[in-house]
């Protein structure tokens, strides 16, 4: 099966990335909310709070990461010009529609090649944007 790639700037990737476990969370909220009350004691309503609760904490640590990502500069191109790690061009998986599971399957190869892409300028910070990999990993 052929994956459909696209070239963004890592900032682009990032704040798409954000968006994504941002409509997660509410999504994970919403299918709680709309639970009837007979099931809003079992495991599933307590799964889907903690769920949502994740992927806001996921959202809210990269979201704030994203001023690492502009603080950073390195010689960037061959005139010696100096670029941000948001401004790394990054080819990426795109993003998918269907079940939960499969969109954070996604996020996880995405994140990965933003890490990949970062670690020649940064590995310091590659390895900090793999961290929230692992953690999606756990959700």
């Amino acid at each position: 099966m052929k994956t459909e790639s696209t070239i963004e700037t890592i900032e682009e990737v990032v704040d798409e990335i954000v968006s994504e476990l941002e409509d997660l969370a509410s999504g994970c909220e919403s299918q709680r909310d709309n639970m009837p009350e007979n099931l809003q004691s079992s495991p599933v309503y307590d799964e889907l709070r903690d769920m949502a609760d994740a992927l806001e904490g996921v959202r809210a640590d990269l979201e704030s990461f994203t001023c690492v990502l502009h603080e950073n500069k390195f010689a960037g191109d061959e005139k010696g010009n100096n670029q941000t790690i948001a401004e790394i061009p990054v080819k990426t998986p795109r993003f998918v529609r269907g079940s939960r599971n499969r969109r954070i399957g996604r996020l996880i190869e995405i994140i990965r090649s933003v890490a990949t892409a970062v670690t020649p300028k940064d590995q310091s910070t590659a390895k900090e944007i793999s961290e929230f990999a692992r953690t999606l990993e756990n959700i």
